[in-house]
């Protein structure tokens, strides 16, 4: 397995854990995993940082997410971009879809997320 590989299956399992309900309720989780300058550009529109994301994930309802068309950009030695889609299993039965992507570091031989955005979209659009 190349490096590019090997990077690749580790974001994609760091984006996995952040979707995970035991770590998005862990605030020391959290903590370890975002970046203390970490942005994120809501789907509302709303501008989070370090904290507000970590309130708002402690604060909100524990969906079911899964992952597909997972890939990463290299942006550098220490920079990946991550990209990829999500299907959301509300608790109404009603499933939602969205685009992610998501800039990690790698500071000291750990990655921590540094920005994330997430845009929805209508899956029967696509």
């Amino acid at each position: 397995m190349g490096n590019r590989d090997i990077i690749s299956k580790t974001i994609y399992n760091l984006e996995k854990q952040l979707l995970q309900p035991e770590i998005r309720s862990n605030r020391t989780e959290l903590d370890y995993l975002i970046s203390n300058d970490f942005i994120e550009y809501g789907a509302s529109g709303r501008i989070y940082n370090k904290k507000d994301i970590i309130n708002q994930l402690i604060e909100s309802d524990k969906e079911s997410f899964f992952i597909y068309d997972f890939t990463i950009r290299m942006l550098g030695e220490e920079y990946v971009q991550s990209m990829y889609r999500i299907k959301m299993a509300g608790k109404d039965g009603e499933f939602r879809y969205s685009l992610r992507s998501s800039i990690w570091e790698n500071k000291k031989n750990r990655w921590q997320i540094v920005f994330h955005q997430g845009t929805k979209f209508n899956k029967n659009v696509e």
